[in-house]
């Protein structure tokens, strides 16, 4: 029952914090867009990244409501707090310009609270997985020792 309840508490904070992030960013989108054209990376690809992410952001959340596609936004979610992790950490330590395009609550971070932030959300997003098997092993157990009595 607690491990349920942390599960459940992990998915709610990883939906808020899509539907957060994605909302921040269309609400603001022509300094989103102004932003990604700074980063001299990211700059070829800023149009399409300006609409991309909300929007990937919005499916995880999604993907993370329904039940039955649960598995599949935890993954993604795993997926996308690791690449926005990395994104963080090349900006903290090896960028030589460091734009913010972040939203909301997340703009008054500095780079290394950013950092920190992403990296605990990517673990909530390891340790989902991690129940998530947990639980779906648990509920497996009864029907697994029903086929061997049963001789099936």
């Amino acid at each position: 029952m607690k491990k349920d309840l942390v599960f459940q508490i992990i998915i709610c904070l990883l939906i808020l914090l899509f539907v957060y992030t994605a909302v921040s960013k269309l609400a603001d989108y022509n300094n989103f867009l102004f932003v990604l054209r700074q980063t001299d990376e990211l700059r070829p690809f800023a149009a399409i990244l300006s609409i991309a992410l909300p929007l990937v952001e919005i499916v995880v959340a999604v993907l993370l409501i329904i039940p039955s596609t649960r598995h599949k936004g935890l993954y993604t979610s795993l997926i996308l707090m690791s690449v926005f992790t990395i994104y963080v950490a090349y900006v903290n330590f090896l960028a030589s310009h460091r734009p913010c395009a972040c939203g909301g609550v997340l703009k008054g971070l500095k780079w290394r609270q950013h950092l920190i932030f992403n990296i605990i959300f990517t673990l909530i997003a390891l340790a989902g997985i991690w129940l998530n098997k947990t639980l779906h092993q648990q509920d497996n157990v009864p029907l697994q020792a029903n086929l061997e009595v049963s001789g099936k």
